[in-house]
């Protein structure tokens, strides 16, 4: 938009604006022969009209096995034949049209030499423009597209499944080309007929598979979830979460595995004790969530050897009580959400049962009605004691299997799963409700509190409430007493940076968040490992029970913490980290929503309910005086 107004300047470079461009920049950080071992680096800047020659215009050539695993292309598109140039260079700062040190191309379409080993080009597709004249605006569209088949597992781990795993959409797409032609069909953006000219049989494979007006249902999508009347920061804390699911944090193999590490290339796979925290797949893509079970309770149970669940995808950690139950009640919400003829919960029941059944018999205190041995967790210790930490988590399960037992006509194990889950919450209330402190404790001496939070404020005392309330159940323990609970961390672990200094160091000057735990009542032995440690994904469930409680000021208090830290100046609005970026965890965000709508949604019985909670006012949603959206 040229909003010059000097119409007597006779310098018409003043006037008007001659071109715009996409500039594509790739760093490579190998420091070895890229050639041999295959190149992540730019290829294919593709002006649209450009001759089908060789590979379109490869700013890396064609020299490069195709097999490699790093290998792939990136494209760049304009949106009309009107080319100005298209460059690579080494050097960002080097003007494109500079013949000393890079590569231009006019309207021939010829390749663009390769790079040089050990290095990478910038590159660009550089559209010229009619002059724009003053107070006037043109528009350009650049489609960006990328193709890398293979993927690989880069984490240090030595014992992990086969290191390569494709990527799925290489089963529809065989080149970068094919998916831009795709996305200008799918946006109506008008493909080139050279680009259309392709041979690729699978180019528009998922075709039948994908809404012919994508944009529109996105732009609808987008447009309903925010003319809600929920306030922003509690909606933005929800739906901002999608983006990890599709950051490189998740991945879906070629052969249709899904699988995720803790952050982005952090902690690899399927972290059971960090994904449980999590609702969204399960809501959003109820099929991907289901094939994480898939992995939990099909491909990877494994009951002898390492308890059942593998904490990890392939690996061989130990079981992780928290992360093995909430396995559990994720596979009840699956069922829930997407499974209404019974046909997934009866492929995974079996070994869900004796996965309860060895709950019962290993970790379960007959006597006591409690969990007392080692409670292996997501704080990377083994806690031991009667707290509600675990014991939420095993609650939980059991009212997910009794619900999921009942399903499957195993009536007695859903009476005997019920009757625990009644005298296992009776036994924790009773055990570490402290009405002197106004919050659960862990219920240890100086004898047993390594690793325990003993009577520290610590803010997963009841974890599994999003699960729990996600899952219809509702409060884990005492309503009250939870509510009381979820006001105390609120208002103990609440920091301030500085002079708090939060052990991951994501907090800047004037950050605030809730720390782990705080001890407002003294401390037992060392404390919590993490005492210090501020994550997003520890605090979600915590406001989607203040929400449930009715507690929208506090709920709302806090989201505004996170959006703060979280504002783009600093941080990414989408990246919410922990010990890795875009961290998973952060997911759990999404039961934000659920609970603000009071959604309910039960496929096995056919029914959906709403109990919407009173929200205060919602100001700074540009959709609030939108007619067209009373009725959402």
């Amino acid at each position: 938009n040229n909003n010059n107004n000097n119409n007597n300047n006779k310098d018409n470079k003043t006037n008007g604006f001659a071109c715009t461009g996409l500039f594509l920049y790739n760093q490579n950080d190998l420091k070895e022969d890229l050639t041999r071992k295959g190149s992540t680096a730019l290829s294919a800047i593709y002006p649209r009209h450009a001759k089908e020659e060789n590979s379109g215009g490869n700013t890396t050539g064609n020299n490069h096995d195709p097999a490699a695993p790093t290998i792939g292309l990136i494209k760049g598109v304009a949106s009309s034949s009107d080319l100005f140039h298209r460059f690579a260079t080494r050097d960002f700062e080097d003007p494109p049209d500079n013949d000393n040190n890079n590569h231009n191309h006019k309207d021939d379409g010829t390749p663009t030499p390769p790079s040089p080993k050990n290095s990478t080009y910038i590159g660009a597709v550089i559209q010229s423009l009619t002059k724009v004249p003053p107070n006037s605006t043109a528009s350009v569209t650049f489609c960006l597209s990328w193709h890398f088949p293979y993927r690989a597992c880069t984490a240090p781990r030595d014992n992990l499944p086969p290191d390569f795993y494709g990527n799925r959409y290489s089963n529809w797409f065989a080149h970068a080309k094919d998916v831009a032609c795709h996305f200008c069909d799918t946006f109506s953006v008008g493909a080139p007929k050279q680009l259309n000219n392709s041979n690729n049989s699978n180019s528009n494979s998922i075709g039948s598979k994908k809404p012919k007006n994508l944009l529109e249902l996105t732009r609808l999508y987008v447009k309903t979830l925010y003319s809600s009347t929920i306030p922003w920061e509690i909606l933005e804390s929800a739906a901002g979460r999608v983006a990890i699911a599709r950051s490189p944090t998740m991945f879906w193999t070629e052969s249709g595995i899904v699988l995720g590490n803790e952050g982005n290339d952090c902690c690899p796979l399927n972290c059971t004790h960090v994904y449980g925290y999590t609702t969204l797949l399960e809501r959003l893509f109820p099929d991907l969530a289901r094939d994480m079970r898939t992995s939990d309770f099909v491909r990877n149970f494994d009951l002898s050897g390492k308890g059942g669940c593998t904490m990890r995808f392939g690996g061989n950690d130990p079981f992780a009580i928290d992360g093995g139950l909430a396995c559990v009640i994720k596979t009840y919400l699956v069922v829930q959400q997407s499974d209404p003829g019974l046909d997934f919960l009866k492929t995974v029941w079996p070994n869900v049962k004796a996965q309860m059944e060895d709950v019962f018999t290993k970790h379960l205190d007959a006597k006591a009605g409690v969990i007392l041995i080692d409670q292996q967790n997501t704080y990377d210790t083994a806690m031991q004691g009667a707290n509600t930490f675990i014991g939420s988590y095993l609650v939980t399960a059991l009212r997910a299997t009794a619900a999921m037992a009942t399903l499957m006509g195993d009536i007695n194990f859903s009476k005997k799963c019920q009757q625990q889950a009644e005298t296992s919450a009776a036994k924790y209330e009773q055990l570490c409700w402290r009405e002197d402190f106004g919050y659960y404790a862990a219920d240890v001496d100086e004898s047993d509190c390594q690793n325990s939070y003993g009577p520290g404020c610590f803010i997963d005392q009841l974890s599994a409430i999003g699960l729990s309330t996600a899952c219809g159940f509702g409060c884990v323990f005492d309503p009250d007493h939870e509510a009381r609970a979820r006001k105390a961390i609120v208002r103990n672990n609440r920091v301030v940076c500085p002079p708090f200094r939060d052990m991951q160091c994501h907090l800047h000057g004037g950050d605030s968040g809730l720390r782990v735990c705080s001890y407002p009542n003294g401390k037992l032995g060392n404390g919590m490992v993490y005492t210090n440690l501020v994550s997003s994904g520890f605090t979600y469930p915590v406001v989607a029970g203040l929400i449930f409680d009715g507690n929208l000021e506090d709920a709302a208090r806090v989201c505004k913490m996170i959006r703060a830290r979280q504002s783009g100046i600093h941080r990414s609005p989408w990246n919410e980290p922990e010990c890795g970026l875009y961290y998973a965890r952060s997911m759990a965000g999404w039961n934000l929503l659920d609970q603000a709508c009071g959604f309910s949604y039960d496929s096995t019985k056919a029914s959906i309910g709403f109990c919407p909670k009173t929200m205060l006012p919602n100001n700074d949603n540009d959709n609030k005086n939108d007619n067209d959206n009373k009725e959402n």
